[in-house]
């Protein structure tokens, strides 16, 4: 089974962006949207008008700065290639991402880049609803079994900076009720896909 990367958060991210699984490409380069086909990386330096090193810890800090998480709903599969279809007929395990939702984070909105990753993410997620042709996810801010996750989650990425980051049980002393988070399926930014379109993307991000 391949491996997906650990995420990207911390308490202050608001958006959530989530892949289907890194590319052969990116599984090599050791970091998400690795292929320099891939529109991702350049998309967000036009959109936010800021460059940025072409490393980890470069596009890490930048995703932090504009309270950016990013993950992939898939957290390991044994495809063959890189191809949507090859994900969607291989063995593989959904990611938990609720340690990445309130009250660990302030992610108001997901925003899945392509149909697969959002057809993977509504498809295996109990707490998806559909209403009036949007879709949410629920977050259950008084579910005391996520901050469990928050610990296992931090073991299993060797995250030793998690709970504290993101401020998991302080901030579940709040009075808060859940939440409906909308999911958006955006663009891939592929460079297969021929619909791609940066301005609905920059919509996403910037309102």
């Amino acid at each position: 089974m391949f491996q997906g990367f650990e995420p990207v958060f911390d308490e202050n991210s608001k958006i959530l962006i989530l892949g289907s699984f890194p590319s052969v490409k990116s599984r090599e380069n050791g970091f998400y949207y690795g292929n320099p086909q891939n529109r991702f990386w350049k998309m967000l330096s036009q959109i936010f008008s800021k460059n940025f090193e072409n490393n980890v810890e470069s596009k890490k800090a930048f995703l932090k700065k504009h309270k950016i998480a990013l993950y992939d709903v898939v957290l390991q599969s044994d495809l063959n290639g890189s191809t949507d279809l090859s994900l969607e007929k291989s063995n593989r395990d959904i990611a938990d991402i609720s340690a990445l939702l309130p009250p660990c984070t302030k992610v108001e909105k997901i925003l899945c880049n392509g149909k697969t990753a959002f057809k993977l993410l509504t498809q295996n997620n109990p707490s998806i609803i559909f209403e009036n042709e949007k879709t949410f996810l629920i977050a259950n801010l008084k579910d005391k079994s996520i901050f469990k996750k928050v610990e296992e989650k931090s073991k299993k990425f060797n995250l030793e900076n998690c709970q504290k980051e993101t401020n998991c049980s302080k901030n579940a002393q709040k009075p808060v009720k859940n939440v409906k988070i909308p999911i958006f399926c955006l663009p891939s930014t592929s460079s297969a896909n021929p619909r791609f379109d940066i301005s609905v993307w920059k919509n996403a991000l910037t309102k």
